[in-house]
């Protein structure tokens, strides 16, 4: 099978740039998987960086302790090993240049984020045209740390987020039927223990 991850980043960090913008933050950077200002430095404007940590192939053992993977999966008829969750982090930088700002903005960056995943949401009403790359996204945890960088306070936002999506089977390779077996060594003992008829399309 083929796996586009390149495909499904890229269309989340349109996805979460749109969402930013519709909270009135598009001066927000989003990025995938580097930063594009310099960390040891006040950041010029705030910056989402989204980041891939691991991936994991869902096994029934899984789905039955996994209650975000049962709620998507309900109702889905793909064969389990298709089933995936992407562990995900989104890493936001921003600078203020005091407390409260800071809080502010990012309550506000932290919040916009969380809004444009749950618009993944799969159990939202879809038109039959409309094909996502994924099931669903689910928010798991927040972490936050804060710093002084010259007269300025800088605030980090770590967001982990579980993408579930469902990969592609592959085609069935054409090849050869079988319609007769034999048993022993040919030219020796070498005899037909069964006839399978061949079957008209």
């Amino acid at each position: 099978m083929v796996i586009n991850r390149s495909a499904l980043l890229q269309q989340l960090v349109l996805r979460l740039k749109a969402g930013l913008s519709a909270q009135s933050l598009e001066h927000t950077l989003v990025s995938l998987l580097l930063p594009s200002q310099a960390q040891n430095q006040v950041p010029a404007l705030p910056e989402v960086v989204l980041n891939v940590q691991s991936e994991q192939v869902l096994s029934p053992a899984v789905a039955k302790s996994d209650d975000s993977y049962v709620a998507i999966s309900e109702g889905v008829q793909n064969h389990v090993d298709h089933k995936r969750k992407l562990e995900l982090m989104l890493t936001t930088r921003v600078g203020a240049a005091d407390s409260d700002a800071l809080m502010l903005l990012v309550d506000q960056l932290a919040t916009a984020l969380e809004s444009s995943l749950q618009a993944l949401d799969p159990l939202e009403e879809q038109t039959e045209s409309q094909v996502l790359p994924w099931q669903g996204a689910q928010p798991v945890s927040c972490d936050f740390s804060f710093e002084v960088i010259d007269t300025s306070m800088v605030a980090t936002v770590s967001q982990k987020v579980n993408l579930y999506y469902y990969t592609e089977p592959d085609a069935e390779i054409p090849g050869h039927d079988i319609h007769e077996v034999y048993l022993g060594i040919q030219g020796e003992n070498y005899q037909l223990v069964a006839s399978i008829p061949e079957v008209a399309e």
